[in-house]
């Protein structure tokens, strides 16, 4: 069998981007994944926001940037992220696993990034 037994058929030219070349077919039983989950809910996301920006701003800053939420790939602002860790012990957790940070790591960062915040919780 030559190596090209499990190369796609050329997609049409109006399909193409220029970015991929070929694909390739990988035989075998695979589950097929789908994209991660947004590293924070909505809620988060405005909780975090209003420490960073006065209403109404923040509220339509948040508006806005939970259209991307479900977007897979999207850059998000370190000091939202490490902010947003202070919600809650879960989300602590879930930015220290998503940011890849030691526990030092991420304490060392959040404290940075509170120095950032502009309208603390009452």
């Amino acid at each position: 069998m030559s190596g090209d037994a499990h190369r796609t058929p050329d997609l049409p030219e109006d399909l193409t981007t220029g970015e991929i070349e070929e694909m390739v077919l990988v035989p075998g039983n695979h589950t097929v994944l789908g994209p991660p989950p947004p590293p924070l809910s909505r809620e988060v996301l405005f909780d975090t926001i209003r420490l960073l920006y006065p209403e109404p701003d923040a509220s339509e800053f948040a508006e806005d940037l939970s259209e991307d939420l479900g977007v897979p790939g999207v850059i998000w602002s370190s000091n939202i992220l490490l902010l947003s860790a202070l919600h809650s012990k879960e989300q602590w957790e879930r930015m220290r696993d998503f940011l890849k940070l030691s526990p030092e790591q991420m304490q060392e960062a959040v404290a940075e990034a509170k120095l950032q915040i502009k309208y603390p919780r009452g």
